[in-house]
């Protein structure tokens, strides 16, 4: 069985963070997702929450966690069983999406990563071939998605 990894954010020690996704769909056809997610440790109502931008990504899931499909990976023993955050480097996901690097973009992808966020409303869990960047919110602020059909 695949072990995960701990993936090191402002987040990862909390404890069923409320975690969802936001996507845009200002792309072209064909062309990879921008995807974002917005994590709260505190709850839904608390600040700081934390915006993880992971850029344009391959594939994504966010399903309600407390039904969702049973994964086949385990921390590592050593590893802390209670964070949020982690890397799946050993992903059957990322065997899937590893052919797709040669036609990712106009330069080939050295390699893509599976992100993994364990919420208290949401599981989160992104393939991508970038390192998110996280930024965090100190008070409500507004944020725009467009949208185009």
């Amino acid at each position: 069985m695949s072990k995960l990894v701990p993936w090191e954010t402002p987040f990862t020690e909390s404890r069923y963070p409320s975690a969802i996704v936001i996507t845009s769909s200002t792309q072209q056809m064909g062309a990879p997702l921008p995807l974002l997610a917005i994590v709260a440790p505190a709850g839904v109502d608390k600040y700081p929450k934390y915006l993880v931008d992971f850029g344009r990504v391959v594939a994504f899931t966010c399903m309600e966690e407390a039904y969702s499909p049973r994964n086949e990976f385990e921390v590592a023993e050593d590893e802390n069983t209670n964070l949020c955050a982690y890397l799946f480097p050993d992903s059957p996901w990322l065997a899937s999406y590893d052919p797709l690097r040669y036609f990712y973009s106009a330069e080939v992808v050295e390699r893509f990563f599976h992100y993994l966020i364990f919420g208290g409303d949401n599981n989160i869990e992104v393939i991508t071939p970038n390192v998110p960047k996280i930024r965090a919110i100190e008070q409500s602020e507004v944020l725009r998605i467009e949208h185009s059909l």
